[in-house]
């Protein structure tokens, strides 16, 4: 039933109720509407006596990030490549005379708001964004056992030596993470930026364990540390003792070390399935110029 239906039937309804005089009438009339409109019976007295409560005004202070800033938010958060928001509440003053001068779209009002806009607001404002921006097929493993078997390392901001690594996988899946699909691993050198893939198709404990061993021997330079996720697929025995056999140093990165990976290795996600879908068309591009 329409809002414009309700309404008609709930008019004609409130006069019927005044017609009746015996408490009979009017209860048998409350249980029709009850019934109908599926409602309390607190609530369909109230609407026939026409006394519907009416909304008190929000409490609290008055919004001040309204949604007109959210097309220039998500512009920004895509131009910086997809920060986190504290990172991004940062370095927003840095950025804003840039955008200014580029599309010039903010006006004086625009500008002081998201100067002055907190990490926490931001994040509230992108989490839709956020959440469109992408699929993830990591999930974490079944058991915590890892947690005192694998230290944390946060930050990588004293490495100055070859040899530290980072470790992601990429999945290929399209618009669906249902079936079976290609993943990427990717290993990148923290201190050089120098990357090694491959591509495995699940993310099993013996594929994940074989690319490692297959980009290691890639490695013109030893191995010192790698850093991982907390994705089953590295949380798991195979890999685990695989690593810890040799001269590994396997430390889990946190979520926001996550972001540091993708930022100071140059070397993100969108990279390698852009990288995959030129050599796709390029396939098919030469099949056809044979076929041809």
């Amino acid at each position: 039933m329409s809002n414009e239906d309700k309404i008609v039937y709930i008019t004609r309804q409130r006069e019927r109720y005044k017609e009746f005089q015996t408490r009979n009438g009017k209860y048998l009339l409350i249980n029709e509407v009850v019934a109908y409109l599926k409602i309390s019976r607190g609530h369909a007295i109230r609407i026939l006596n026409d006394k519907t409560r009416i909304r008190k005004e929000r409490s609290g202070p008055k919004i001040r990030y309204t949604d007109d800033l959210l097309p220039h938010l998500k512009k920004l958060y895509f131009l910086m490549r997809q920060p986190c928001v504290k990172r991004m509440r940062e370095a927003l003053p840095r950025w804003l005379d840039s955008y200014q001068k580029h599309f010039a779209e903010l006006d004086p009002t625009q500008i002081e708001k998201i100067k002055t806009i907190s990490a926490a607001t931001l994040g509230r404002k992108l989490t839709l964004i956020r959440k469109q921006s992408g699929m993830s097929s990591t999930k974490p493993p079944r058991y915590s056992w890892y947690k005192s078997v694998v230290p944390i390392k946060p930050k990588d901001w004293d490495v100055k030596t070859p040899g530290h690594f980072q470790c992601d996988t990429v999945a290929h899946c399209g618009t669906s993470l249902e079936g079976s699909f290609m993943n990427t691993i990717t290993l990148t050198d923290i201190h050089t930026g120098w990357t090694e893939n491959f591509a495995i198709f699940t993310k099993s404990a013996a594929r994940v364990r074989e690319g490692l061993i297959n980009m290691e021997n890639r490695l013109f330079f030893p191995v010192e540390s790698i850093k991982f996720d907390s994705g089953s697929e590295f949380m798991n025995f195979g890999v685990i003792s695989y690593l810890r056999d040799g001269y590994y140093r396997n430390q889990r990165k946190t979520p926001v070390d996550v972001f540091i990976y993708r930022e100071k290795t140059g070397v993100g996600k969108p990279v390698i399935r852009v990288i995959l879908e030129i050599d796709l068309s390029l396939r098919m591009i030469l099949a056809l110029l044979m076929y041809w």
